[in-house]
């Protein structure tokens, strides 16, 4: 049941921190066994359709995979270097690590290599490598899946790891995640078990509006266990508890029915925000309940027990639900909680949470709004607004809403200044329309974006009227977030839909990137921009006195532009142009890009490659005149040594 923090900008992209209040599940109602006791009217949830799959071993004691198997490393980059004589070696991007049947996986990894002879000088040695999984770190096994922000594990084999690509020799003990992996195993136990994992996260957690974790608390490289505390909702209420031990599971499972109206308050419930955990309380309110755990006695009111991290508590509620963490509060009527593997539902609800950014109170409403992990959630028939009417004048309504991480199909998302991973998480609603009072006045069927930025699909909307174009629509769209494309991290590419009743219909694309990659083996720094735009232009040119009336070659009219610069280390730069005119169209540029054609720079097609060490620079430049429109040297090539 955990609010997720979320940046947002739109009333969309707030509706994902709204769905954060429920970390709850679809729940199944039926007549409540045992509620007879309490003489209470509940419904019974079929928990059966709820149940994770097997969990086997604990986090700290995972399925060790077989000795003898050969460990296998997979990545895009990787750098190998020595540390105090040690082999150390980085690799980020997709990384995977594979022994038998059990995969690690992270955005980035930092292995350490020791190899023991073996006291057979003829026998096998024992090649240790210790693993620091930075980054959406993830273990799988034939029998369960753990996610966790990081993780340090040491695995053991008789024979060498193998690679599947060479790394480059070059020491990156200054990277952030480098030492970060050094820092966590120091700090990790002398002797590591063999697949021992230890997680630890920040020291200080903080929650979103400033506060400091509840009761002081703070994360260690243990699971911090949740304290729960069960009290009657009102003073003098006619509080009733009811237990009944199943003995026939392993553990024994209790249920307890609760009638006269409680108070629940669950501490060091951990939240994944910004790609770290912190710890915050819940408090979940309601008239009527049902509990099902392994801790007996619950019947013992504001006594309080503690739950580790395999311990179930399922918990359904009815009758007047409140549920509060932070500065949200969340109402419904009926709603279903797994604490241990935080899902659930919550039906006929609403939200409301202060959103600092707007200085406002967003108010969301939904027929049910569902958790099915930590980091996703699902709402349907939802409805959004900022008015605190009770019948708002303005919302936006949407038929599904989804919130969740999605993998990054490239492979890149790192923020180059601090080499730290940067997670991807998505909004998608579909059935989009933005209501007047009970009037629809837009509409789109789907979008889809990161949470971070805007998920409507519109960047800019521009209306105007001028005696040379007449009555102007400019509109541009955001392609990523119209077809839920996944775009590389600095990459920037939009739809542009314009209109001029004097010239007529006009489309176009135009995009930028700025982004960290690798040529020819080398890393590389890609930066540039491309702009291709069409118009059916039935008017006349209007260029200033005496150029009022210019007639053009053809109706179709339009431009094609591409700039980019290759920037590779040891002075290496590669230069590429292209301008295209169609159909030689001379007034074009002056006409529909003033700007760029008085201070622009100039429309050239060339590709040029540069070497510069010190204080001598080399390079070598091909370049054409496509356009007759311009007058241009071509050089077939150009060759320049300068000192």
């Amino acid at each position: 049941m955990n609010f997720p923090a979320i940046r947002s900008s739109t009333l969309l992209a707030l509706l994902a921190l709204a769905l954060g209040v429920c970390a709850l599940t679809e729940a199944h109602a039926q007549d409540l066994p045992g509620a007879g006791h309490a003489g209470t009217t509940m419904q019974r949830v079929d928990r059966a359709l709820l149940q994770p799959a097997p969990h086997g071993h604990s986090i700290a004691e995972p399925t060790p995979p077989a000795h003898n198997d050969q460990i296998t490393i997979d990545y895009q980059y990787a750098w190998r270097w020595k540390d105090s004589g040690q082999e150390v070696f980085y690799a980020r991007g997709t990384c995977r690590v594979t022994q038998g049947s059990s995969v690690l996986e992270a955005n980035e990894m930092v292995f350490w290599l020791n190899t023991t002879p073996s006291a057979d000088p003829q026998g096998p040695k024992d090649y240790r490598l210790t693993v620091y999984l930075d980054g959406e770190a993830r273990l799988s096994e034939p029998d369960r899946t753990v996610s966790k922000p990081w993780m340090m594990v040491e695995l053991r084999s008789s024979m060498p790891f193998q690679c599947r690509k060479n790394p480059e020799e070059r020491s990156m003990a200054d990277s952030l995640t480098y030492q970060r992996g050094l820092e966590r195993r120091r700090d990790s136990r002398n002797d590591l078990q063999q697949t021992q994992y230890s997680e630890t996260v920040p020291e200080a957690p903080i929650m979103p509006d400033g506060s400091i974790v509840p009761f002081g608390q703070t994360i260690g490289q243990a699971f911090t266990p949740r304290r729960v505390t069960i009290t009657p909702r009102n003073l003098g209420s006619d509080f009733k508890v009811h237990s009944d031990v199943d003995n026939s599971k392993q553990p024994p499972e209790s249920m307890t029915t609760i009638q006269g109206g409680f108070n629940i308050v669950v501490s060091n419930v951990p939240v994944l925000i910004n790609g770290q955990v912190n710890l915050t309380s819940i408090e979940l309110e309601a008239d009527r309940g049902v509990i099902w755990t392994s801790v007996q006695g619950l019947g013992n009111s504001g006594a309080g027990f503690e739950l580790d991290e395999n311990t179930p508590f399922q918990v359904y509620l009815e009758g007047d639900i409140v549920v509060r963490q932070g500065n949200s509060e969340a109402r419904a009527s009926h709603a279903f909680y797994d604490l241990r593997d935080q899902r659930g539902l919550l039906m006929n609800s609403e939200l409301r949470t202060y959103v600092p950014e707007y200085d406002a109170t967003l108010r969301v409403r939904a027929d049910t709004i569902r958790q099915t992990s930590q980091t996703s959630f699902q709402a349907q028939n939802a409805w959004v607004s900022t008015s605190q009417l009770g019948r708002p004048g303005y919302r936006v309504q949407s038929g599904f809403i989804t919130v969740e991480e999605r993998p990054n199909m490239w492979g890149d998302r790192f923020d180059p200044s601090t080499g730290q991973p940067l997670t991807s998480q998505y909004i998608s609603a579909t059935n989009n329309t933005l209501f007047v009072e009970e009037v629809p006045v837009f509409y789109l069927p789907r979008v889809s974006g990161p949470i971070e930025e805007t998920p409507f699909p519109l960047e800019s909307l521009n209306v105007g009227y001028s005696g040379m174009f007449g009555g102007e629509l400019n509109s541009v769209w955001g392609v990523d977030k119209l077809f839920g494309f996944d775009l590389p991290q600095g990459v920037d590419w939009d739809l542009l839909v314009d209109g001029y009743t004097k010239r007529g219909p006009a489309v176009g694309t135009a995009g930028s990137y700025d982004v960290y990659g690798q040529l020819l083996g080398l890393p590389t720094h890609i930066t540039g921009e491309g702009l291709v735009y069409y118009i059916n232009d039935g008017g006349l040119d209007r260029l200033g006195l005496g150029r009022n009336a210019l007639t053009f070659p053809n109706a179709n009219r339009g431009r094609a532009l591409s700039r980019t610069r290759i920037d590779a280390p040891n002075g290496i730069s590669m230069t590429g142009e292209l301008s295209y005119f169609f159909n030689n169209d001379r007034n074009f540029l002056e006409q529909y890009y003033e700007p760029e054609f008085d201070r622009g720079k100039d429309q050239e097609n060339l590709v040029n490659l540069g070497v510069q060490n010190d204080n001598v620079t080399g390079s070598l430049m091909f370049q054409v005149n496509p356009n007759e429109i311009f007058d241009q040297t071509e050089w077939l090539p150009r060759m320049d040594l300068t000192v």
